[in-house]
This record gives C-alpha cells, structure tokens and sequence, in this order.
C-alpha cells in the first residue's frame, strides 16, 4: 500500500464503527473502484480453562453416579438383610 493509502484508526467524536475494529479503503483502476474492509479483533477462547471446566465437570457428574449407586446397592443389600 502507498502512504496515503496506510490503515488509520479513527479518533474524536465523529469516528463510527467498532473500537476493536481496523477500518480500511483503497481505490483501484485509477482510483475509479473502491474497496472498503475491516479487520476485527476476536478473541480466542481459554483453551485451558475450557479444559478444566469440561473435566470438572464430568468428574462431578461421574461421583454423583457413583454415590446414588452405593446408595442403591446399600438398600439392597438391607432389603435382603445383610448387616455390614
């Protein structure tokens, strides 16, 4: 791109658009077609903590499994009189 043509974010009370958005135009063909873009910022997700959450999670979901299936063999086994 030539110098008048560099990106430039725009400034003050008369700027529109987005704050993490990068506005641009440049012309073509003698400057007789235009193009106008922007670029926006979209932050990546925490990829760890996305992570963690997902094994806390089933790690909670798996001991509450656990815990209701003692719970079910302990009633059985006092239904059918075993004392432990």
């Amino acid at each position: 791109m030539q110098a008048r043509w560099r990106p430039r974010r725009p400034s003050g009370p008369s700027s529109r658009g987005l704050a993490n958005t990068l506005y641009f135009a440049n012309g073509i063909n003698s400057e007789g077609d235009g193009l106008f873009a922007s670029l926006a910022f979209v932050p990546e997700p925490a990829s760890l903590s996305l992570l963690g959450l997902t094994l806390a999670g089933l790690t909670f979901v798996r001991r509450r499994k656990l815990k209701s299936l003692a719970i079910e063999l302990l009633r059985g086994w006092r239904s059918a009189g075993v004392d432990l």
